[in-house]
């Protein structure tokens, strides 16, 4: 009978439910290891991640973020109004509470264990705290803000990967729903067109035309290599922002080096301009024009 079969695995899956929250309170690997066996045999292994994560993570998580914890623990985070601040509170509590009991789990699991601890007890819950706290983190209203959650979040999904003790174990850490979903919610065309603006909106306005440089910089004028040189430095500037480290993101590298290159081609426009220019004014000296 299906209805009795679903009946006792029920019951059998409470009981070890029950079991597992013992055995991570005495953190006991012996017997840690026999119910994973045991959680597997019967099919119910999101189940035993969802224990980890309520009972251990999201208690870690909450300790981090309130300051209700021992005289070691982070203080308390009332002042703090980033998240890559509270992230970086969260991962210390996991590191010291958390993070050998996940290499023994995640050891024990191996290939032969279909388990995912990192994406199905961890990844979830550390962003179900930061999006509670903080709704707006996948928008770039906020560039700097954004690039700082950005890559602090994938440090430290770095870190979970590194519990991962094989291809499979990693594999299924990339592929799970948690990582999948963080990847689909940052607004990362949103954060370059704000980028792209900044950029290329200052660099154009650094840009004097031609008739207007050639009137300071075509004659004699003694600040000519001055002005030159400010020039060319607002233009290497402009392309080195585009690749700075607090600028780069890896999802968007390809625009970036697309705005690279148009800065660096704008830049050789402005100077054939210039140089068209003082080919037709008599009174341009090619001589103050060496530098550029």
């Amino acid at each position: 009978d299906t209805s009795q079969v679903d009946e006792l695995k029920a019951t059998v899956k409470a009981k070890l439910e029950a079991a597992l929250l013992t055995v991570l309170d005495e953190q006991d690997p012996s017997s840690l290891g026999t119910l994973l066996h045991a959680f597997s045999t019967i099919g119910c292994t999101e189940s035993a991640e969802g224990v980890v994560r309520r009972h251990t993570i999201a208690d870690t998580a909450r300790r981090a973020t309130s300051g209700v914890s021992s005289a070691s623990a982070p203080s308390s985070l009332s002042s703090v109004s980033s998240p890559s601040d509270t992230l970086r509170s969260i991962r210390a509590g996991l590191k010291r509470d958390v993070w050998q009991f996940l290499e023994t789990a995640t050891s024990m699991c191996g290939s032969a264990l279909p388990f995912d601890f990192v994406g199905g007890s961890v990844l979830p819950e550390v962003l179900a705290v930061l999006e509670a706290r903080f709704p707006t983190m996948y928008s770039p209203g906020n560039p700097v803000e954004f690039h700082e959650t950005y890559t602090s979040l994938e440090s430290f999904i770095v870190d979970l990967e590194s519990l991962c003790t094989s291809k499979v174990q990693l594999a299924r850490f990339r592929g799970s729903a948690a990582r999948k979903a963080n990847r689909s919610k940052w607004n990362v065309a949103a954060y370059f067109s704000l980028r792209f603006q900044e950029i290329a909106s200052a660099y154009e306005n650094s840009l004097p035309n031609a008739a207007s440089f050639l009137a300071v910089c075509g004659g004699e004028n003694p600040g000519s290599a001055d002005n030159i040189s400010a020039l060319v430095a607002a233009f290497v500037s402009a392309m080195r922002s585009c690749l700075a480290p607090d600028v780069f993101l890896p999802p968007i590298a390809d625009r970036l080096i697309r705005l690279q290159l148009q800065v660096f081609a704008r830049f050789a426009n402005w100077v054939g301009e210039v140089a068209v220019a003082a080919k037709a004014d008599p009174d341009v000296d090619p001589n103050a024009l060496a530098l550029l």
